[in-house]
């Protein structure tokens, strides 16, 4: 192997490790554990939901949430790239947002273009939009944390903006 290839090789070597290593981990961030949320409307998995966990004491400061797959499950993370949740107990809020009436591509791609962006509507009953009022907790442990919720009836209730 003459100098410019080997060169090369660890060239390539060094721009392929660099580009797979994951995240390094924020000083501070707790041990975390697998977490996965099922979340039921009427029965039916219920997909573009989005879940967070909110320490219930406030000891957790993390951000911790997800969002909901086609088959209703939220894969939790916490800081937005750690999969998994620290220990504790959380309150469980669980909100799905639509937006009603958006603009089509075409619209958006013209520069001159100030008609509406749409309505936003909230599709998940609004106790479970709070730490204060929703129901559900969770309490994460060492070990795999799997737990379902059913969210009731579908609403449709227009996103309030203060």
């Amino acid at each position: 192997m003459n100098k410019h290839t080997l060169l090369f090789s660890l060239l390539v070597f060094a721009l392929f490790s660099a580009g797979c290593s994951s995240k390094k981990k924020p000083d501070g961030l707790p041990t975390l554990y697998p977490c996965e949320i099922v979340v039921k409307q009427e029965g039916a998995p219920l997909t573009g939901a989005t879940v967070m966990l909110l320490s219930e004491d406030n000891s957790v400061s993390w951000t911790v949430g997800g969002g909901t797959n086609d088959a209703g499950v939220a894969r939790i993370f916490t800081h937005g790239d750690f999969a998994g949740a620290p220990l504790g107990r959380y309150k469980v809020t669980i909100t799905k947002n639509v937006i009603e009436n958006s603009p089509t591509p075409e619209q958006l791609s013209n520069p001159n273009f100030s008609g509406p962006m749409g309505e936003a509507y909230d599709y998940v009953d609004l106790q479970y939009k709070t730490k204060d009022s929703t129901p559900l907790n969770i309490e994460i442990t060492a070990g795999k944390n799997t737990q379902e919720y059913e969210v009731g009836a579908p609403i449709r209730e227009r996103v309030k903006i203060l």
